[in-house]
């Protein structure tokens, strides 16, 4: 998902009185403040796929953009585990979360919490795997409909403030005059 936000560079170096250098470094701090914003607001909703039983899963899967300003976020399953809920065994196998896992069971590792269950398969000579769930069509949704819609109006707020806050920075910073 990529989104820009377009800045009339003239209209604001006119309005404010600020030359072109200064406005690409209030860009900068704003849609950095932005990004950190975003990633917040996605790890506290869980990614919208649901109650989770830490938020540390969340946090792993979100990062910032290493070239530029952006987010990275992991779409990979997840463990049953990491999800509240009860895991229903039934005869042919356990429904959990609207999926039904053909031919799996209920079961604890050695080294897990009695709180924890997690969906378990058989392999190959004696072999047990976890199920993993996927979480991409909820978390696309997500990002789509709820951050999507964040990202003007926060980069807005974000750009406000660091105007707000430049003419505090750049006497502090003994750069002399904030303004041209």
């Amino acid at each position: 998902m990529n989104v820009s936000v377009a800045l009339d560079i003239k209209k604001l170096q006119k309005g404010l009185g600020l030359s072109e250098k200064k406005i690409a470094y209030l860009h900068k701090r704003a849609a950095t403040t932005t990004v950190r914003n975003l990633r917040t607001r996605i790890s506290k909703d869980s990614l919208g796929v649901g109650p989770l039983r830490r938020k540390k899963v969340i946090k792993a899967r979100i990062l910032k953009a290493h070239a530029g300003i952006g987010i990275w976020v992991g779409l990979n399953p997840i463990s049953a585990a990491e999800f509240r809920g009860v895991k229903q065994q039934t005869k042919g196998g356990v429904a959990f979360r609207g999926h039904f896992f053909k031919g799996a069971f209920r079961g604890r590792f050695k080294h897990d919490p009695k709180s924890v269950t997690r969906i378990l398969r058989p392999g190959t000579e004696r072999q047990i795997y976890e199920v993993l769930i996927p979480i991409e069509a909820d978390a696309r949704q997500y990002l789509e409909d709820i951050i999507r819609s964040l990202i003007p109006e926060t980069f807005q707020k974000n750009f406000e403030h660091a105007v707000d806050a430049l003419p505090h920075f750049w006497k502090a910073s003994g750069s002399g005059s904030w303004r041209k």
